[in-house]
Order: C-alpha cells, then sequence, then structure tokens
C-alpha cells in the first residue's frame, strides 16, 4: 500500500517524511527532549536515523512518516506508523520541536494519522508506546482518546502501550 502524497488538517499539512527534512534534527537529538525517544544522538548517528525513517515506507503495509508543517510551511516535526519485525500491532508515534510544542499540533497530526490509519488500512487496533516520564505525550494520547494498556507489548523499556480506540469499539 502506498502512503498519499498529503494529509491536510485545519493548520497542518503532512507530506512523507523526505532527505531534505533533516536539518532540525540535529539540534532536537543533541537537546535534553531526545531523552523519550531512545536519547541523544551525534549528527552521524542523527542522519542514519534519519535515514531508517524516510525507508520505513518500503516496508508496506501502510507504514511511514510524514513530515509535519504549518500551513506557511513552518517545519514542525513529524508523526509516523510503525509495525517493527515482531511487534503484535501498528504503533503510532509522533515527535515535535521545542518551538511547535504546547499548540495542539501533536494532537491534530496524530489525530489525523490515526483517521488514516484506522480509516484506511482498516487496523483492528493501533497504540502509541509512550515512556512512563513523558506526561506532555500522555497528554496528547488522551486527547486522541487513548488510554493506558499495561497487558500490551509496549515496544521498549520504560514505555506503557497506550491504545487507541477503533471504529466499533473502546480504547
Amino acid at each position: 500500500m502506498s502512503v498519499p502524497a498529503t494529509i491536510e488538517t485545519e493548520r497542518l499539512i503532512l507530506t512523507p517524511i523526505a532527505p531534505e527534512d533533516f536539518a532540525p534534527w540535529p539540534a532536537f537529538y543533541a537537546s535534553d527532549r531526545a531523552r523519550f525517544i531512545g536519547g541523544s544522538l551525534d549528527p552521524a548517528q542523527t542522519w542514519f536515523k534519519h535515514a531508517q525513517l524516510c525507508g520505513i515506507a518500503l516496508m508496506g503495509g501502510g507504514q511511514g512518516h510524514w513530515s509535519v508543517r504549518a500551513r506557511d510551511g513552518a517545519y514542525l516535526g513529524r508523526v509516523g506508523l510503525e509495525q517493527a519485525h515482531g511487534w503484535p500491532e501498528m504503533e503510532l508515534g509522533w515527535t515535535f520541536l521545542a518551538e511547535a510544542s504546547g499548540k495542539g499540533y501533536a494532537t491534530e497530526a496524530g489525530g489525523a494519522l490515526r483517521d488514516w490509519a484506522l480509516g484506511t488500512l482498516g487496523l483492528a487496533s493501533l497504540v502509541s508506546f509512550i515512556d512512563e516520564a513523558n506526561a506532555p505525550s500522555q497528554a496528547v494520547a488522551r486527547r486522541l482518546g487513548a488510554a493506558p494498556d499495561p497487558a500490551a507489548f509496549a515496544g521498549y523499556p520504560g514505555c506503557v502501550a497506550w491504545r487507541h480506540p477503533v471504529a466499533g469499539g473502546a480504547a
């Protein structure tokens, strides 16, 4: 399955992540904000991480990451869908730059990608793996209607799976 060229919301435009979206990420991964997504990376490691995210869509099944921009073109962050080998279900994730935080962009972009994934891919389930100490990301998950599912596979040490509601069911 191929991903759409764009997903648009009232304030945002999501496009498939591309090599040219790399510029803000070395500073992000050098900051304290990286602690919730695996920790700091040096510029070379950041480049490899970006290349990995660019390539995930090639794995198929609707997986992929989108760059998130404001309608004025300002780069804000990214959202993505992944189901790594051995994971029992698809993960919805979001990572935003410091200057984009606290403005509802993660909720808006995450909701748009969630709706696309559930509607187009017909997923039976969707989770977000969130670090136990990441209160802002937990708040985004709550606003998206997700709830912690302590019994679910959580992806990474120190994370909790937040289960998103699907059509006809509850979180």
